[in-house]
């Protein structure tokens, strides 16, 4: 099924690139002051594009240069690494990093944050949070993750909602971006807005100061 929609993304993407411009709303991408927060090693986050890299999922580039001002690491990687990219999870878990998984994707890449939910959870290892943007088809989140937020156009070419797949318990919040025609299956990850909302959400799973308090329990247990 994932190499069926190839092509059809491929037209999708070529025709809403004349629809508008490609970062409707978007930050410009943030200069790292010499008071930047240092990056947290708390968690992991994981961002994937979509079809044809960073021409068509350029705002998610703008996306993890403003996490990464929060003190967020967030490598942004291509939709067909989420095999690699799990496997770096699951090893990284194992070593103990056990705060919160994020994993946001576009296009191809929401597939591919799904894809690789699945592979955590043959790991036996949870996910706190998957976002995808603009999936072409439904998707099912699997049992291991605690809450989705998809966004999606119900009339457009980003169709796709997250259904509840089997065993999951969690929470999902499809946001139909239908009611606003500014908005496109290519730019939508450029949406300041949006990437606001985002930012917030990973923010409070891994924020700036769960790495101080992990340090300072620690240090108390050596202490003892």
């Amino acid at each position: 099924m994932r190499l069926g929609w190839v092509p059809l993304i491929a037209g999708i993407c070529l025709g809403t690139m004349t629809l508008g411009t490609m970062a409707t709303g978007a930050a410009a991408p943030a200069r790292h002051a010499k008071t930047s927060p240092r990056v947290s090693s708390y968690g992991q986050v994981y961002i994937m594009r979509g079809l044809l890299g960073p021409v068509l999922s350029a705002g998610l580039d703008t996306l993890a240069a403003r996490l990464r001002a929060r003190g967020i690491d967030a490598p942004v990687a291509g939709y067909e690494s989420y095999a690699s990219l799990a496997a770096e999870a699951v090893a990284r878990w194992r070593a103990g990093n056990h705060g919160p998984i994020v994993i946001i994707g576009h296009s191809l890449g929401a597939i591919s944050a799904m894809d690789m939910a699945r592979m955590l959870q043959a790991g036996h290892v949870p996910v706190s949070l998957v976002v995808t943007f603009g999936p072409i088809g439904d998707l099912q989140a699997p049992g291991n993750v605690a809450r989705v937020v998809n966004y999606f156009q119900s009339k457009g070419y980003s169709k796709g909602r997250v259904l509840r797949g089997p065993g999951f318990h969690g929470s999902i919040s499809n946001v139909d971006l239908q009611a606003s025609p500014d908005i496109n299956h290519v730019n939508m990850v450029g949406v300041a807005r949006l990437q606001a909302q985002v930012i917030a959400r990973v923010a409070g799973l891994v924020g700036a100061h769960a790495p101080a308090a992990v340090t300072t329990r620690s240090a108390a247990n050596r202490a003892n």
